[in-house]
């Protein structure tokens, strides 16, 4: 039902905002923070698809090669993801993830053969501004325009497995989608990390734990199952209520702050998002 999926998504964009803070809690290279994360999210599914009695390996080749390609999409959005937070604050990465949707809207007319709006143009046009405000200068030796540009890469791969998701659900479940493009995500990355996983400590297995279980094959779930009646640009919106969660609990939790041109160009990029639902509404 349209109303059940909608509070998935609502519930998965809360909880993934609050994911944002093991960026800065969880001593670790960004790199293997998603390593574990997509670790413990596959064994948790692993864990539920025993309990059910299911083999969900047996699937075609052709479904093995998407899930494949998924996967390390995936793993790229939640590294890039974190990179922009390590590199920069909660705040900025999340701003700058927040760009998202306008990848959607855009790239979703492509796949999905649906109209073409020329509001699409001034969503561009207010989520770059909202961008720009957010960039302290040019410098790449700036860790926050490094942060910045990170956190915008990781809205533009979100954008692109958010729409791979919908045209995936109606052969698979969500459960299923997630699953392999943990799996996968994780199997990508294991020879980046294996050569130091002895580093990490009894705290950051745990933290990793919580955030693999909880925060991502939960998370995870509940965004992906909500697709199925909720369109991706709808679902995008949703989203972007995110930074504001994220910055809440970063205020709260880790005493973070915003000067008013980061602060306004946040304000700028939700903008751009919100009006996605006006545009959704009139189709």
């Amino acid at each position: 039902m349209k109303g059940t999926d909608l509070y998935k998504i609502h519930i998965s964009v809360f909880l993934f905002g609050f994911a944002g803070l093991f960026g800065k809690w969880i001593y670790l290279d960004a790199l293997s923070i998603v390593w574990g994360r997509v670790l413990f999210a596959s064994l948790a599914f692993g864990v539920l698809f025993a309990f059910q009695g299911r083999n969900p390996l047996k699937i075609s080749l052709k479904q093995y090669s998407s899930y494949l390609f998924l996967g390390g999409l995936l793993a790229f959005h939640w590294w890039s993801f974190f990179m922009g937070i390590q590199k920069s604050t909660v705040a900025i990465g999340l701003f700058s993830f927040a760009s998202f949707p306008v990848f959607t809207v855009l790239l979703e007319s492509l796949f999905f053969n649906e109209k073409w709006k020329s509001q699409y143009l001034i969503l561009a046009l207010l989520s770059l501004v909202g961008i720009s405000l957010l960039l302290p200068d040019l410098n790449w030796s700036n860790e926050y325009l490094q942060g910045v540009i990170w956190g915008v890469l990781s809205g533009l791969s979100f954008a692109l497995l958010t729409i791979y998701n919908r045209k995936l659900l109606p052969k698979s479940s969500a459960i299923e989608i997630a699953f392999f493009q943990d799996l996968f995500a994780f199997i990508i990355l294991s020879p980046f990390i294996l050569y130091h996983v002895e580093s990490i400590g009894k705290i950051e297995w745990f933290q990793l734990l919580i955030l693999g279980t909880v925060f991502t094959a939960l998370t995870h779930v509940l965004y992906i199952s909500g697709l199925k009646t909720i369109k991706a640009r709808q679902a995008a919106l949703i989203s972007n209520l995110e930074p504001i969660y994220g910055l809440v609990f970063a205020y709260i939790l880790l005493g973070e702050s915003l000067h008013w041109k980061m602060l306004l160009g946040g304000v700028l990029i939700l903008l751009a998002a919100v009006y996605t639902s006006f545009i959704s509404s009139d189709e």
